[in-house]
């Protein structure tokens, strides 16, 4: 790990995958699935479930509901970080802070605190490519997915 500063405060930015614990990286994971897919899996398979259930007894109007709750609820998370933000709070470790926290509202918190330090762009992606570039294989399907992103498409796609 290596310290960082945002503001006044002092972060410890992990690195690798070396330096984040099974739990933690679980989580990292799904969030580093919404940078490219754009889908919250956890709470995506949460409403189908309800969906599913509300429908099959008959509650055609809840199951529905279940839809409208899952769309505010993506429009919500939007306007207050999104996926590379959050991947940035699971390694970016503050004085005290337990790995074993993956609590949504410490990691909320966490960046609201950071954003008003005055936490850029470019900190957020370069610490998030850099942990994956350098954890290996695990995620090397990951950074070849970041390089393409970040590469123009050819003069022949843009063509009319």
């Amino acid at each position: 790990m290596k310290q960082i500063t945002i503001g006044e405060k002092k972060y410890d930015l992990m690195e690798t995958m070396f330096d984040i614990n099974d739990e933690r990286f679980h989580i990292f994971k799904q969030w580093l699935l919404q940078i490219f897919e754009k889908v919250n899996e956890p709470l995506f398979l949460t409403t189908y479930t309800k969906y599913i259930q509300n429908f099959n007894s008959g509650n055609h109007a809840d199951g529905l509901l279940e839809w409208v709750n899952y769309k505010k609820a993506i429009s919500l998370k939007q306007l207050n970080y999104d996926a590379y933000t959050y991947c940035f709070a699971l390694i970016c470790l503050e004085e005290g802070e337990k790995q074993n926290d993956i609590s949504d509202i410490t990691h909320e918190r966490k960046i609201k605190e950071m954003r008003e330090a005055g936490l850029s762009r470019g900190v957020v992606e370069q610490a998030v490519e850099n942990f994956i570039k350098a954890s290996g294989t695990i995620l090397g399907v990951y950074a070849q997915m970041l390089e393409l992103m970040k590469t123009p498409l050819p003069e022949e796609f843009l063509k009319e």
